[in-house]
């Protein structure tokens, strides 16, 4: 049990994870991994002078033994003299709304409350330090590892999961605390505790990817190396420090690259080895567009960066993003931009692909007018405020037509509407700060149609 509980205190050390005064937001399942984590920290409190709270999600996925689960992690806090939160949520319907698997949107879902516990706690206590903690650990980070190489990651996905992370909203610090200790470890320090824990059931079930390698393939790799999962934990360890150190190099030349808001000298990077470019330019597309670039886009920006056949001061290379914006390389600048209706005197612009649109306001009496086929390209004017942005699908991206009750992911919309896969990138959506209020073949989004109260009429026609 000391063991444990040094390796522990060796790890918030090493990483700096805990800050005195902190409040820690222990998320708790009641599962061992949680309730081992909970009681070290508990133990080691007066040693970094922080207090407890525990945050617990209800997914509404396991009935009966869901809720015994909560009631175990409500007694276990109460023992100790910390605060309890807990959230009730219907994974089930909210995965099904937003066209993702069970498995991430109960992440999505817990990280979301685990920040909402932490804003709540800083505002009670004037701003003092909060810091959330979960029970990730070796095991969990050598099945990540395992599972990424499955897919072909690269060196990133190598890296497993990190010790310490920041959320994406309020960029409070995520720690992980027993993440170099194996599940053997944690499961000897509760029973040499005496405390006890709950089982989840569905993580029995081997028809989940995560439970495949949790159930089969580690334990066939600690059958030819007792220390696997150490060994493989430790691998990582070492791959994020590699990743780390080129990462660092890459955000300085893409610093040292950027002229404005989406132009970037190429020059600047254009001698750097393919390691580094390939980070550099996935930097520049992430910050510029919010969305991972592809494989496929990287390695042929990254050809035209190195081309030997032709000075890079006249290299013109153009190639489409996902969600449809693009990137451009000319005159020595490399440049991301989006198709963009600017409000312009003629209304008139380009599409992704050389396709034309035409934006034009027109009064009620001509919509009244119009031919029904056209209807499904015209919108209320009075309700769109904002920039317009013409793109193509990208990933995670949701829309409610104006006829359906629920809002459902464009996957699932074209799946439904029968559109062939390759037209699926072709087809224009229009976008208003950050919204889809149109899609070409589904009309407006719910809240933009025209309506009798309806006094301007926003008509797009796409040639």
């Amino acid at each position: 049990m000391t063991g444990f509980k040094e390796k522990v205190k060796s790890t918030i050390e090493r990483y700096q994870m805990l800050h005195r005064g902190d409040t820690v937001v222990v998320g708790i399942s009641g599962g061992a991994d949680s309730v081992a984590l909970f009681s070290v920290l508990n133990e080691l409190k007066d040693d970094f002078c922080i207090s407890l709270a525990g945050a617990h999600v209800n997914h509404g996925l396991r009935g009966a033994e869901a809720l015994r689960d909560e009631k175990f992690s409500e007694a276990l806090c109460k023992d100790s003299g910390a605060e309890f939160y807990v959230l009730h949520a219907d994974v089930a319907v909210l995965a099904k709304e937003q066209g993702i698997s069970f498995e991430t949107c109960g992440r999505q879902v817990r990280y979301d409350f685990f920040e909402q516990v932490s804003s709540e706690i800083m505002k009670k206590s004037k701003g003092s330090g909060v810091t959330i903690a979960t029970a990730h650990n070796a095991n969990d980070v050598s099945e990540t590892v395992l599972y990424n190489l499955s897919r072909g990651s690269g060196l990133k996905g190598a890296t497993g999961i990190p010790p310490v992370r920041y959320t994406e909203k309020e960029k409070i610090t995520v720690v992980r605390p027993i993440i170099d200790c194996t599940r053997d470890e944690i499961l000897g320090y509760l029973e040499a505790l005496g405390r006890e824990y709950m089982t989840d059931s569905t993580n029995l079930d081997d028809s989940y990817a995560r439970n495949k390698i949790r159930l089969h393939v580690l334990p066939e790799l600690c059958g030819i190396n007792s220390g696997a999962v150490s060994n493989i934990a430790r691998f990582a360890d070492s791959v994020r420090e590699d990743e780390e150190f080129l990462l660092s190099i890459s955000e300085k030349l893409t610093e040292k690259s950027r002229i404005s808001k989406g132009k970037y000298s190429v020059s600047a990077f254009s001698d750097a080895e393919p390691p580094i470019l390939r980070r550099v330019l996935s930097e520049i597309i992430l910050s510029e567009t919010g969305v991972h670039a592809e494989k496929t886009h990287l390695e042929a920006t990254l050809k035209a960066v190195k081309s030997a056949d032709e000075c890079i001061q006249k290299l013109c290379f153009k190639i489409q993003l996902p969600g449809g914006d693009y990137l451009e390389i000319k005159d020595g600048l490399l440049t991301v931009y989006k198709a963009a209706f600017d409000g312009g005197d003629d209304g008139k612009g380009e599409l992704p692909e050389k396709r034309e649109y035409i934006v034009e306001k027109i009064s009620i009496d001509m919509y009244k007018k119009s031919d029904i086929h056209l209807l499904e390209n015209m919108l209320d004017c009075d309700k769109i405020n904002g920039k317009l942005f013409f793109r193509n699908r990208k990933n995670g991206d949701h829309f409610r037509p104006y006829r359906r009750k629920i809002n459902k992911s464009l996957k699932s919309l074209f799946n439904e509407a029968r559109i062939p896969v390759e037209e699926r990138d072709h087809l224009s959506i229009l976008e208003c700060d950050g919204e889809i209020i149109w899609i070409e073949g589904f009309g407006p989004a719910a809240g933009y149609q025209v309506t009798k109260e309806t006094k301007e009429v926003l008509y797009i026609h796409v040639q």
